[in-house]
């Protein structure tokens, strides 16, 4: 028998194995149904495939950019030439992308096998189980850095507005990407003309033109979902963060009637502002590498979830891609891209479980347990009857809020970090005294 094709590579063989295995898992995960917001792409879908994609998308009005309106309406193509319920089709097409961005995050960035595990394991359950539409941004916004990465600006630009118009997240981090960019120009070698006619070519010609093209097809009807994106009244989604703690206290001391108020979005949008602020000119006070670019992308895009108002559940995506992309180029970064996975999953677990339903806190299950025994055993004296001491909203209340304070005071340690990084680099600036003349 001819064995010429096996690898007697045991390591080899286990990460091809890994492979396999984790491809048959996201097979098991497409029936899962998600999150109710699957409600919402298979209605918006079947809006742009019965009006067509622009008159569709006018009357989705959504707060979203048009290209998601273009892959729903594929989807619900392709189920209709195959015969099939667009539920399979729109599942199978959040699979691929899964598939399609960990293979990038794998072979362009080092080909480490953990980095790209984990970015598949957190995607394919807010995804492919959950059924949030964010991996449809992941290819461009990967293929994006990786382009910025080996300076080819061309298809940097092309590939981050793609990805822009896909979803909006990126542009919570533009500005670090747009200091990087000009610091790269400003000290590229040649003429100044010949630095701003490249400029011009590389950078802002592929994005004004893909704006251009943009608005001639959706015009005001993509402008109405830009402002939709960018006014969400509330304090605090879903997202387990500072706000949510402070809607809890308001909520449940204060002012237990409370639903929108000035007062705290005016103090948690300032708090915000002055972190990503302060984030955003320590960036800019010395050149950065690229790596630098990716942590600095990483903590100011973690001060939008952890303090903005509005910010819902899986709003850290942004952070999760890039931590990974950082985690695959130097593994000291590992243990943050594991925390910050393990934030955005947890967060999303805690009000959808794994398939779309309420989690079963362990809390909830004791209340339950003991508010259902038998009336001569909850007679009993203590400690059987301690469930009188429990608040019936406790797994909902004190966990999650527990969690959000957790997630802020990692934030603020990221933040302390970077804060520290930046003053030991000053610190080893070398100072030159001017000579004295002899």
């Amino acid at each position: 028998m001819n064995v010429a094709w096996v690898d007697t590579d045991f390591s080899t063989f286990s990460q091809r194995y890994i492979i396999w295995f984790l491809f048959l898992l996201g097979l098991l995960a497409i029936p899962s149904f998600g999150s109710t917001d699957m409600l919402l792409w298979l209605q918006w879908g079947e809006v742009v495939y019965q009006h067509g994609l622009i008159d569709g998308y006018t009357i989705n009005a959504n707060e979203y950019p048009p290209i998601l309106d273009v892959y729903l309406w594929a989807c619900f193509k392709v189920a209709d030439v195959f015969d099939i319920t667009p539920f399979y089709t729109i599942k199978t097409s959040f699979l691929l992308f899964t598939y399609s961005s960990t293979l990038l995050i794998y072979y362009l960035f080092g080909k480490k096998m953990i980095p790209a595990i984990l970015f598949y394991i957190s995607t394919l359950y807010t995804s492919v189980l959950l059924s949030y539409v964010d991996v449809y941004y992941y290819l461009p916004f990967i293929l994006a850095f990786y382009f910025l990465l080996k300076k080819n600006y061309f298809f940097f630009s092309m590939f981050y507005t793609f990805a822009v118009f896909t979803k909006y997240f990126p542009l919570i981090v533009a500005p670090f990407v747009a200091g990087y960019v000009l610091y790269e120009f400003i000290e590229k070698k040649g003429n100044l003309f010949g630095r701003i006619r490249t400029f011009i070519w590389q950078i802002l010609l592929p994005i004004l033109a893909i704006i251009v093209i943009a608005c001639l097809f959706f015009h005001a009807s993509m402008v109405l979902t830009f402002s939709n994106a960018f006014q969400d009244p509330y304090l605090s989604g879903q997202a387990l963060n500072f706000n949510w703690v402070v809607l809890r206290v308001i909520r449940h001391i204060i002012l237990p009637a409370f639903d929108r108020h000035e007062w705290p979005l005016f103090w948690s949008k300032s708090i915000f502002w002055a972190f990503y602020l302060l984030i955003f000119a320590m960036f800019l006070r010395h050149k950065r590498s690229f790596d630098e670019l990716l942590l600095y992308c990483i903590v100011g895009h973690m001060s939008y979830f952890s303090f903005n108002t509005g910010v819902h559940e899986s709003h850290l995506t942004v952070s999760c891609v890039l931590s990974v992309i950082l985690a695959a180029r130097d593994q000291k970064y590992t243990w943050m891209a594991v925390c910050i996975n393990l934030i955005s999953v947890v967060n999303i677990f805690s009000f959808y479980g794994y398939n779309g339903g309420s989690p079963q806190w362990i809390a909830g299950w004791l209340v339950r347990y003991f508010r259902d025994l038998p009336v001569e055993l909850t007679s009993l004296p203590d400690p059987l009857t301690f469930n009188k001491y429990i608040p019936k909203e406790f797994p909902r209340l004190y966990q999650r809020s527990l969690i959000a304070v957790m997630n802020t005071i990692y934030f603020v340690s990221l933040f302390v970090l970077i804060l520290l990084n930046d003053f030991r680099k000053d610190s080893s600036i070398p100072i030159h005294e001017p000579s004295r003349p002899v």
